[in-house]
C-alpha cells in the first residue's frame, strides 16, 4: 500500500488489504494528522492490516476494539489540536514556549520518546512504529499539558479513570508494545488462576508484598496477566499501594489516573519539605482509614512495596538486587488487616521488570526523572501464601517487639527474593 501527500491532493494505492477493506478516511485523517506537515510522501508498512490484525486482547469494555480506531478515539477524547498538523516534538516545543509545560517536561518526554520508539521498532509491531509513536506521545502531551495546568487532586483512595478519556486502556495501550511478552516469564499461575480468584469470590481479601523496580509496574503486570493468562479482569481489580512521586509528577500523573490506588506519603520522601509534613501524615492516616475500610468490605486485591521505593543498581555488585524491606511499613499493613474480620491472605511478589523502565541511579527530591525505555522480557512469580513468624504464637522469651518485626520483614524480604532469583533478576 502507497500513501502518497501532495499538497491537498492525495492518491491512495491499496493492494490486498485484510479482508478487503478499503483505508477508510478516518485512517486517512490519523496518518495526514501526524505527519501532513512533517513529509510529503509517507509509505505504511506492507504488513500492516489496518482495521484486523490489531486488536487488544483486552478484559476491559473495550475489548475487540481495533487499536487503529482506539488511537482515534485518543486523539480525539484528549482534544489534540489538529489544526496546525504540528509533530510531538515541535508541539511539546510550543507548549514549553507558551508556559504551558515546564522546560524539564518537555525534556523528559522528547528524550522518552525517542527511547520509546526504538524499543517499538525493536519489537516489530505491524503498525508503523513512527505512526504509532507519534500518536502516543501527542496524546500524553496534551495529558501531561493539562495535569502541569491543572494538578489532579488524587483521593487517599482513587478509582481508574475510564471516561470520558480511557486512562487505563491508553496505559496499558502504551505499554503493552515494549513488553517481550512471548519471552516474559509467570511463575505461581497455580495461585493466580486458582486460590487468589477463589478467594476473592469467597469475599476474601489478598495482599501482594512486591519488590518495586519500575515507574510502570502496575501496567507491567497487567500485561502479563492479561496477555500470558488472560486475567486481564483480575488486574484491573488491583489496588496499587502508591507513593507521592506517581501522583505529583505530572508526566506519571495520566498513567496513575488510570489504575486503582490508595494514595500514601512514603517515608523516603515524606521529611522533603518539612512545612508539609504536617499535612502528608493526615493525608496518610485517612488512606489508612479508606485500606481498613476496604479490607472490612473484602474481596479486594491490594498490591504494596514494603521498600517504600524501587530497587536499584548496587553500586559495588553492579547488580539489581531487591531492597530492604522497612519493619514499620510492614508491620503497619499486617496490623491494620489484624483490624478487620474479614480473611486477608498475604501473597509474596517478586518482579523483573527494571530493564523496561530503569529508576535513576540515585534517589530524587526533585520531580522531572528522565525516562528511559526499552523492548525487554519481564517476570512476575508468586509465592505460597505467607506463614508469619510468631503470627499466631506468643514470641520466645527475651524476643522484643522490635525483633520481632525485624524477623518478620526478614521472613518475608527472603521469600521474595527467592521468587526473584527464579525469574532471573540478578541477570538484569
Amino acid at each position: 500500500m502507497r500513501l502518497l501527500f501532495q499538497s491537498h491532493k492525495l492518491s491512495i494505492y491499496s493492494h490486498s488489504l485484510c479482508c478487503q477493506k478499503k483505508v477508510t478516511r478516518r485512517h486517512i485523517d490519523l496518518w495526514f494528522h501526524c505527519y501532513g506537515q512533517q513529509s510529503n510522501y509517507y509509505v505504511c508498512r506492507r504488513d500492516w492490516k489496518p482495521t484486523c490484525s490489531l486488536v487488544a486482547i483486552s478484559s476491559s469494555h473495550v475489548t475487540q476494539i481495533p487499536l487503529v480506531k482506539r488511537l482515534e478515539n485518543y486523539l480525539s477524547q484528549a482534544r489534540v489540536p489538529n489544526h496546525d498538523q504540528l509533530t510531538f516534538i515541535q508541539r511539546a516545543h510550543r507548549y514549553y514556549q507558551q508556559g504551558e509545560i515546564p522546560s524539564n517536561c518537555e525534556q523528559v518526554l522528547v528524550e522518552w520518546y525517542h527511547s520509546y520508539l526504538q524499543a517499538v521498532c525493536s519489537a516489530g509491531m505491524k503498525m508503523d512504529p513512527n505512526l504509532f509513536t507519534e500518536t502516543m506521545f501527542q496524546v500524553l502531551l496534551e495529558l501531561v499539558r493539562r495535569c502541569c495546568q491543572h494538578r489532579y487532586p488524587f483521593e487517599p483512595f482513587h478509582q481508574s479513570i475510564r471516561e470520558p478519556f480511557d486512562y487505563l486502556e491508553f496505559g496499558l495501550d502504551f505499554a503493552r508494545p515494549i513488553v517481550h511478552v512471548a519471552k516474559s516469564i509467570i511463575l505461581g499461575t497455580e495461585y493466580i488462576i486458582g486460590s487468589i480468584p477463589q478467594q476473592l469470590e469467597r469475599g476474601e481479601n489478598v495482599v501482594f508484598f512486591s519488590n518495586h523496580q519500575s515507574e510502570g509496574d502496575p501496567h507491567a503486570i497487567h500485561v502479563l496477566l492479561e496477555e500470558k493468562l488472560g486475567q486481564g479482569k483480575l488486574a484491573e481489580k488491583i489496588i496499587f499501594m502508591a507513593g507521592d512521586r506517581v501522583r505529583d509528577d505530572p508526566v506519571a500523573m495520566p498513567f496513575s489516573m488510570g489504575r486503582n490506588l490508595l494514595t500514601v506519603y512514603s517515608k523516603r520522601h515524606i521529611n522533603d519539605f518539612p512545612e508539609t509534613k504536617a499535612d502528608k501524615l493526615t493525608h496518610n492516616r485517612k488512606t489508612i482509614a479508606k485500606m481498613q475500610q476496604l479490607l472490612e468490605q473484602g474481596g479486594n486485591m491490594i498490591w504494596f512495596a514494603p521498600s517504600g521505593g524501587r530497587d536499584r543498581r548496587d553500586s559495588h555488585s553492579g547488580l539489581v538486587k531487591v531492597a530492604d524491606f522497612v519493619p514499620e511499613s510492614l508491620e503497619l499493613m499486617r496490623f491494620v488487616a489484624s483490624q478487620v474480620k474479614t480473611v486477608v491472605h498475604f501473597y509474596p511478589m517478586a518482579l523483573r521488570t527494571w530493564d523496561l523502565l530503569p529508576p535513576p541511579d540515585h534517589i530524587q527530591v526533585a520531580l522531572g526523572e528522565k525516562r528511559y525505555v526499552r523492548y525487554v522480557p519481564i517476570g512476575l512469580a508468586i509465592g505460597e501464601p505467607i506463614q508469619w513468624p510468631w503470627m499466631k504464637q506468643e514470641p520466645p522469651n527475651g524476643v522484643g517487639k522490635e525483633q520481632i518485626r525485624q524477623e518478620r520483614a526478614s521472613h518475608l524480604h527472603h521469600k521474595v527474593k527467592e521468587l526473584y532469583e527464579k525469574l532471573g533478576g540478578l541477570e538484569q
